[in-house]
């Protein structure tokens, strides 16, 4: 599995760097027969990316690692400290930041099969609900 996963990461590098590459398997005009890839056969080589990013987080659930995308890194290493105590025996957390301007404020929280969305645009639209229903 280690080398199936090595040598889908090399595959993703490549379209990372080479639009040649990704303009040929995006490329609906080329004939199937001129795409030398197992995912021809099923019409899913536009889908090649999605599946290389897929094939990685199954890999990383494999070895323990936990994958976690807070949006807000002033307290980066309180929040990790935090998560660390979610975290079963043998996992490790890979945080992975991102920004998000229509979350308004907060943060929103993934981690593994658990989400906690602490955003100020998540408040907003639930006090809207509220009021909306009493109206």
């Amino acid at each position: 599995m280690d080398l199936v996963e090595k040598d889908l990461k090399s595959v993703q590098d490549v379209m990372k760097t080479d639009t040649k590459f990704v303009d040929f398997v995006a490329d609906p005009t080329i004939k199937k027969q001129q795409k030398l890839a197992i995912l021809v056969e099923n019409g899913r080589v536009s889908k090649l990316n999605g599946i290389l990013n897929a094939f990685g987080r199954i890999m990383r659930a494999q070895r323990g690692e936990v994958m976690c995308e807070p949006l807000d890194s002033a307290n980066e290493k309180e929040l990790q400290a935090a998560l660390n105590a979610f975290l079963k025996k043998g996992e490790t957390l890979h945080l992975q930041m991102k920004v998000d301007p229509n979350i308004i404020g907060g943060m929103i929280v993934s981690i593994g099969d658990k989400y906690v969305d602490m955003s100020m645009s998540s408040k907003i639209r639930s006090c809207s609900n509220i009021i909306r229903d009493i109206i």
